[in-house]
This record gives C-alpha cells, sequence and structure tokens, in this order.
C-alpha cells in the first residue's frame, strides 16, 4: 500500500484478497514510512499519519495485519516478502517518476509473482497509450471507455484472518502524531494544519458536505467558492476517485453541475496522470510543451514590471495585495482555490527573472506548502499556467509571449475577492 491509503474501495487490496482466498492464504498490508520521500514535510506527513492510523484499525479488526515500518518502500516489501514467506505480492499503482522506479526495483528483487492495480484513477494512468496533447483529445478516450468501468469496489471478506502476527511494526495506534513524526526525523519546518485531519472518514464526510451544499452551485459557481475540497484526501488516496464519482453521479443536483464536476474529476484529473506517467519531465520546465517554451524564451529578456525573490514570493512580500492574500493563506492552510492557483503561478512567471526559475519557484511552494502537493495535478497546473501545457497559443504579448494571460484583477472580481475563497 503506497498510493492508495484506504481500506475500501481499494482495488488492489481487494484483489490482494481475492488471490489469497484462492490459494487458502492470509493477507498482510505492508506500507513503508520513508523519511526522505521527495518534498514531503511535518504537513504532509500528519495529514498522512491521521488516514493510516483509521485504515490500520479496520484492517488489524478485519485479520488483514498491517504493517508499518520506517523504510525505503523498494527495500521493505522485499525485506518483508522473503520474512513471511510470501506466495504473491500486489501493489497499488502511482503516476509519479519515484513512484514508478520503486514499483521496478521492487519486480526486479521479488522471486514471487508481482501485479499493480490501478487505484487512484478510474483507468489506468497508461490507458490512452500516448502523452495526451489536450483535454480535447483525450476526452473521447475517456468517456468511450466509462461504461467498462467499475464504479462499485467492495471489500471481500478474508477467507484465512490473522489477528496476531508477531513481527516487527509500528503500531501507529500506539503514538501521537507528533511522537511518530519524531520517530520518523522528517522535515519540521512547515507545521501540520490543526485543523485539517486525514482519513476515509473526513474524506467521506467533506464528499458528503460537498455534495449537499455546493454541488447544486458548480456549474455556475465553480470559480468562486464552490469547489470540493477533497483534493488533498485525493491525493493521499483516502478516498477513491470510482466512490466520488459514484456519489455525485447519484447526486440529486442539476446536471449540468455534475457534468462540470465530474469533468474535472474524470477528463482533466485523468489526463494529469496521463502526462506524468509519460513525461518523465513533468516537474521542469522541460516538461512544458515546445511552442510555450520556444513563446518564453523568445521573452525571456522583455522587462518585468518588478523581479522578486523565492524568499519574497516564499514571505508573501509582493505589492499585490491578492496575491500575498492566496499565497499567506497556502502557507497557513495548505489550500488554495483552484482557480486561484492558476493566477497565482502566472504571477509568479510575470515577477521572476526567467521562466525556468518561475516554473522552479511554483512548483517549490506548491509540493512544500499545499496539502495536496506532490502530485500529478499540482505538477500538471503548474505546467498549464506557466508553460502552456494542455492549452494553446494566445496573442502575443510581453513575457508571456503565446501564454495565456490572466490578471488578479480579473481573478478579484470573478472571486468576489475575499480571504476565504
Amino acid at each position: 500500500m503506497q498510493a492508495a491509503q484506504r481500506a475500501d474501495d481499494n482495488p488492489a487490496l481487494n484483489e490482494a484478497i481475492r488471490r489469497a482466498n484462492a490459494l487458502g492464504a492470509p493477507v498482510v498490508v505492508f506500507f513503508a514510512l520513508d523519511p526522505a520521500y521527495p518534498s514531503a514535510n511535518a504537513r504532509h506527513y500528519a495529514f498522512m499519519l491521521d488516514g493510516l492510523r483509521e485504515t490500520e484499525a479496520i484492517l488489524d479488526s478485519s485479520g488483514i495485519p498491517f504493517i508499518l515500518r520506517r523504510v525505503l518502500p523498494e527495500e521493505g516489501i522485499s525485506v518483508l516478502a522473503r520474512e513471511l514467506n510470501a506466495l504473491e505480492v500486489v501493489a497499488d499503482i502511482g503516476a509519479l517518476r519515484h513512484q514508478r522506479a520503486w514499483r521496478e526495483k521492487v519486480s526486479a528483487t521479488l522471486t514471487v509473482p508481482f501485479m499493480q492495480v490501478t487505484t487512484n484513477t478510474v483507468l489506468p494512468a497508461h490507458a490512452f497509450g500516448r502523452l495526451a496533447a489536450t483535454a480535447g483529445i483525450l476526452r473521447p478516450f475517456v468517456h468511450r471507455h466509462l461504461p467498462d468501468v467499475v464504479w462499485e469496489h467492495p471489500r471481500p471478506a478474508i477467507n484465512t484472518p490473522i489477528h496476531d502476527l508477531n513481527v516487527p511494526r509500528i503500531r501507529l495506534a500506539k503514538h501521537t502524531t507528533d511522537e511518530l513524526l519524531r520517530l520518523l526525523g522528517c522535515d519540521r519546518s512547515v507545521p501540520r494544519v490543526a485543523t485539517a485531519h486525514g482519513g476515509s472518514s473526513p474524506a467521506t464526510a467533506a464528499l458528503n458536505t460537498f455534495i449537499t451544499e455546493r454541488l447544486p452551485r458548480y456549474a455556475s459557481d465553480r470559480h468562486r467558492a464552490e469547489t470540493s475540497r477533497l483534493s488533498a484526501y485525493l491525493h493521499f488516496g483516502q478516498i477513491a476517485p470510482h466512490a466520488i464519482a459514484r456519489a455525485v453521479m447519484q447526486a440529486d443536483s442539476p446536471q449540468d453541475a455534475k457534468h462540470a464536476f465530474l469533468e474535472q474529476l474524470l477528463v482533466r484529473r485523468e489526463l494529469a496522470h496521463n502526462f506524468c506517467w509519460y513525461s518523465d519531465t513533468y516537474d521542469r520546465f522541460d516538461g512544458c510543451p515546445e511552442w510555450g517554451k520556444a513563446s518564453l524564451l523568445a521573452h525571456a529578456e522583455d522587462p518585468r514590471p518588478v523581479v522578486y525573490t523565492r524568499e519574497q514570493l516564499e514571505s508573501a512580500d509582493t505589492h499585490d495585495e491578492f496575491w500575498n492574500t492566496v499565497q499567506r493563506q497556502m502557507v497557513e492552510t495548505g489550500f488554495m482555490h483552484g482557480y486561484t492557483r492558476m493566477v497565482w503561478a502566472k504571477k509568479i512567471l510575470e515577477w521572476s527573472e526567467t521562466p525556468e526559475d518561475a516554473h522552479a519557484t511554483a512548483v517549490y511552494l506548491n509540493d512544500r506548502y499545499q496539502l495536496d502537493g506532490r502530485d500529478p495535478n499540482g505538477y500538471t497546473g503548474i505546467a498549464w499556467s506557466i508553460g502552456g501545457r494542455h492549452d494553446r497559443p494566445w496573442p502575443q504579448r510581453p513575457i508571456f509571449g503565446a501564454i495565456r494571460y490572466m490578471s488578479t484583477e480579473s481573478a478579484r472580481r470573478k472571486l468576489g475577492f475575499s480571504t476565504a475563497f
């Protein structure tokens, strides 16, 4: 377990249970608590540990021991498989570069069958077979295959339960989150968000609140406050996209609202995973399309109205009240409205010496502070905002070249500027 950190609606776990039942064997779930996970800090680990504590309780009580160890993922799974004389290993799938590398190493070192199962997208990230240039190209493919998607994934009962497995493990139920953070020895420079609690139960509650209170207005007002607030739970795999889609499809809301939301969940989000699967440079300026890079570099010498250092941007020390407000909100709460995040990134481009610097700064800040940072959606959003990924060329203008321009003034009007978006 790595990408899908949940006990229910988890196709990888379900497949492991089915295969174990066919073999007359038990199931053990392994999670590697990696202290060096790329760009992760105490904010991310605390949210994740909250969710894993709930997952541990559900699985242990179901006769499926949850084994958590402080170890590198690619090493820990092979060691435990040998310890337990595993018959097979089943894993979930991650689209990011290091996630794919871990699974490749595991596959090379195991001496038993190893399979991977899609859990965090409705279609496999590689299903399209190539990098999709735009949403318009991927959309017909997704809709053509939606009738084949299995929307419900109930967890089967394990036929050979284990309620006492005597192997070394960290028991989350016996430690506070602060104790676990000290044990982990992770970066503590970004504190946890006291009001943000990870887990499948909070994720389900957030989904229910969205459906009852905000979904009905999503089509007409999503650029203001009608967001789902589910991105962090999706990032950690604490809720399945299948479950969200199922609930939205069954909701008593206007069809245009449901269609607008499902476009984001089932096309735009799948497009982001496609981008990260097929582009190893998804988190760098090189991952932007050729036309976007060429246009920006042609305007690299254009005078900037002002140039801010990364430190000034991180401290929200700019002349723009709107930008400072959303930056502070991100630092304090780990959240930024999706529309605002686009404007936020485009101003970083306008205020940086080079487009390469802008892209690197946006990735750094997004990954460091956002609860849903270090995610295909975030990398794709930055590549779209700064380099035109999945967009088209627009009329030329200084600094931006052919990249779509967005201003904080228009964002103020669209959002009805306040400190809560």
